[in-house]
């Protein structure tokens, strides 16, 4: 390739490769969902974690970067978080439609945009919560068996509640750490929204990359950037993509560690036979390797109002593949309640008018 040519990424727009990195990660859901009976959605989630810190370990080959003490903490605590964070959608996707927990998942980085906004009060900040509350009242009055609250329904409406809080999290974490290094953790600096895919899975994905999850393309400091601490051995700097995907890879061997003690005892049936190895594979890679790489070229090329937008189709994005590819069709219910959400969503995210 000619010197200055474009790459093929750089040639595809970049909502395509956003919004394609929404796919990979949520077709990466509905893969794990087909394995929840074989093993527990704890332990596939486990899974995932450990093939996806193999996988980038191996693409970024940490071990050839200088680390500080910090650079090492900060990749471990991000990787508790997402590792969290994505055990508790899988547990929630065991439970309810993948449309609509990634949806209520959504609530979660909707409180942090909304509570972070230091614009004054106004119909559009006190709406915003407003519809994403609204839509997880209208999802569990469709999904929930009220009269026996033990049901599974119930069960995915709590836990996908619990990943958002996981995710809202995730955000204020790294918000905190990037100020204190003086870095800027946000995307959407008027109103500290960094709303993206894993899952998560949930997906990850509003961030500035972190599809880690992902499930949700990462809310917060999604590119793992501690700061320039992380440089080559031999002194020269390291690229953002790299350093990222190396911060990342360490978060996912600490996540994989921490979490092996819920996700192990399970697990053995997942590695049973090559077929059921290869869909844990495949749950990794379009989960967590895919969407990652396919963000970090998007994000530099997208506006803050085109990734408003953008963010605000994810959850209608889940809710079309866990239809295609579960026959998840949703009810009336759940569709006024993703539609409520993707609004508070984009509500949340959106850029001010004097921006």
């Amino acid at each position: 390739m000619p010197d200055g040519a474009p790459s093929f990424a750089d040639r595809v727009p970049a909502p395509a490769l956003f919004l394609g990195a929404g796919v990979s990660m949520y077709y990466g859901a509905a893969l794990a969902v087909g394995l929840f009976a074989t093993a527990s959605a704890v332990s596939v989630g486990w899974a995932r974690l450990v093939v996806a810190a193999v996988v980038l370990v191996a693409l970024a080959r940490p071990w050839q970067l200088t680390w500080t003490r910090r650079s090492l903490g900060v990749a471990a605590l991000f990787g508790i978080l997402l590792g969290g964070m994505n055990l508790l959608f899988y547990v929630a996707i065991d439970h309810l439609p993948l449309g609509a927990a990634v949806a209520i998942e959504f609530t979660g980085p909707v409180a942090v945009a909304v509570a972070s906004d230091r614009s004054p009060w106004s119909a559009r900040r006190l709406l915003a919560p407003l519809l994403a509350a609204g839509g997880v009242a209208v999802i569990s009055l469709g999904e929930v068996d009220w009269a026996h609250l033990g049901s599974g329904s119930a069960v995915g409406v709590l836990f996908a509640l619990a990943a958002g809080a996981a995710w809202a999290g995730y955000m204020v974490v790294g918000r905190r750490i990037a100020a204190r290094a003086g870095e800027v953790a946000s995307v959407e600096p008027d109103t500290g929204a960094v709303v993206g895919h894993d899952v998560a899975d949930g997906g990850a994905p509003v961030g500035d990359g972190d599809t880690g999850d992902g499930d949700h393309a990462g809310y917060g400091d999604g590119d793992g950037d501690t700061g320039g601490a992380v440089r080559a051995r031999g002194g020269q700097p390291v690229g953002a993509l790299r350093r990222g995907m190396a911060s990342l890879a360490l978060g996912m061997v600490t996540a994989a560690v921490g979490y092996a003690v819920v996700g192990l005892p399970d697990a053995a049936p997942l590695v049973a036979d090559a077929h059921t190895v290869a869909l844990v594979l495949g749950v990794a890679v379009l989960s967590s390797v895919v969407p990652y790489a396919l963000d970090q070229v998007a994000m530099k090329r997208l506006s803050t109002s085109v990734f408003a937008l953008l963010n605000a189709l994810l959850p209608a994005t889940a809710t079309l593949v866990g239809f295609l590819s579960l026959r998840q069709l949703p009810s009336v219910g759940e569709l006024l309640g993703v539609v409520a959400i993707s609004a508070a969503v984009a509500l949340a995210t959106r850029p001010h008018a004097d921006a």
